[in-house]
């Protein structure tokens, strides 16, 4: 498209005035594109970026202080980092890297030629537009979702690519998925979680699921993966929008079927319940059998052995949340077998009040946190009595059923007293990866 066909700012740039809280000199003024004001470039979050993106932008520039005139330290490498971490994303969503650039440009000749270098790049892309559906469904979404920076990205994300309408393509992480296999691993949103949170925590996603992918295999079973399918749609079912519920659900049985899987093997209990309870709720009804990989894995316990030369770890506690009995039952069976008996098994924490959709669905969620969302003081509090718990329980390691739960207790321990805290949190597939050895015709 040509460079001005829209007489709207084309671009976005986030520009950094050093800190200044003063009364600042005339904005800067640029054709094809809008400025923003920051007291600090690196204060701008990857949810900012992308909601810019999902607002009409072509691409967003941040514009940091030139070098070496940082008030805040290296705040231009937390931006570079945001930059970097963005582009990898849009990237695998077929979206173009070039969407997103960090510039230490300063101020004056300096930001007016980062400005023009970043519109020569961006030139030809086009503006990612949602229909008027999509709009009047993101707005009571939004309504209701607050915009934290690291999960409001997640959320962004997820619109974006609900947005672009196109399965995204993410790295590759299913070595050994074999085409046409009747059993369907899905992972809904967790590689977007990977691409924007993942170098903040001491485990990737991504290693979660090659372990998710190594203990199938070891177990026997084959299945296929596909890239990317649309997310489950539980945060929509939280905030309580059942028409946009059903609209996802909709959206997630077309791909399913798409795929002509015949089970489908859910990463997070979350999704389980989701994909099962939570769309026959709205009408919607799954033709593959839905089973969480915790249930599946037990059902082919026999195929899997201790590693003997593992020595077991005698001070952990299995954290189930909000699971179904059953796969409780299961995962405690799982850690017997690795020759682990936790502690104690803890149920869910939840803040006081917790916030169920109005449609009457039960909150679903993990460590305190409904979904991507609602990670405020009551969750965060939940999260500490949690940890308190676990620390009187006199263990330094905790095993949690759900992926997103390890995610929220990391989080968690980076900050205040427990950064202190030798507490490690681990997800229960990275555990029975490291400690389960494959059946005899697997090994060599």
């Amino acid at each position: 498209m040509s460079r001005l066909a829209d007489p709207r700012p084309t671009v976005v740039v986030f520009h950094c005035d050093g800190g200044s809280l003063a009364t600042p000199a005339a904005a800067p003024v640029h054709p094809g594109a809008g400025f923003i004001r920051v007291p600090c470039a690196g204060r701008v979050s990857a949810g900012d970026v992308l909601r810019a993106l999902r607002s009409g932008a072509v691409g967003v520039l941040l514009a940091g202080c030139a070098p070496g005139a940082c008030r805040f330290g290296d705040a231009g490498s937390h931006a570079d980092d945001v930059a970097t971490d963005l582009a990898s994303v849009l990237e695998a969503m077929g979206l173009g890297a070039d969407r997103v650039r960090f510039a230490p440009a300063g101020r004056g000749a300096g930001l007016t030629a980062a400005v023009s270098s970043f519109i020569d790049r961006v030139q030809d892309y086009e503006v990612i537009r949602p229909t008027a559906a999509e709009v009047s469904r993101m707005s009571a979404l939004m309504d209701v979702i607050p915009p934290y920076p690291h999960h409001g990205a997640v959320q962004e994300a997820a619109l974006l690519s609900h947005m672009r309408h196109d399965a995204p393509t993410w790295p590759d992480w299913a070595a050994g998925a074999v085409a046409g296999a009747p059993t369907l691993l899905y992972v809904c949103d967790l590689p977007l979680l990977d691409g924007l949170i993942g170098r903040h925590f001491p485990a990737k996603t991504h290693a979660t699921l090659r372990a998710c992918m190594e203990l199938l295999r070891r177990a026997g079973v084959s299945v296929s993966v596909v890239p990317a399918l649309p997310c489950c749609g539980h945060d929509f079912g939280l905030a309580g929008i059942v028409e946009e519920r059903a609209h996802e659900a909709r959206r997630v049985r077309v791909a399913l079927e798409a795929t002509g899987a015949k089970r489908v093997v859910t990463v997070s209990p979350e999704c389980e319940w989701h994909l099962r309870d939570g769309f026959s709720e709205v009408g919607v009804t799954l033709e593959p059998e839905v089973i969480g990989l915790v249930d599946l894995l037990y059902e082919r316990r026999d195929a899997l052995t201790p590693d003997v030369e593992r020595v077991p770890a005698s001070r952990t506690v299995l954290y189930v949340g909000e699971a179904p009995t059953q796969s409780r039952d299961s995962a405690v069976d799982l850690l017997a077998l690795a020759g682990v008996t936790p502690r104690s098994v803890l149920p869910k924490e939840f803040p006081s009040t917790p916030k169920a959709g109005a449609d009457g669905a039960p909150p679903q969620g993990s460590a305190g946190v409904q979904g991507f969302r609602q990670c405020d003081g009551e969750a965060r509090a939940a999260q500490d009595r949690l940890l308190g718990d676990v620390e009187a329980l006199g263990a330094t390691t905790v095993i949690t059923l759900s992926v997103t739960a390890a995610i929220h207790l990391r989080c968690a321990l980076r900050r205040g007293a427990w950064r202190r805290s030798t507490v490690r949190v681990l997800s229960l597939f990275d555990y029975l990866a490291d400690r389960l050895a494959p059946p005899p015709e697997f090994q060599g």
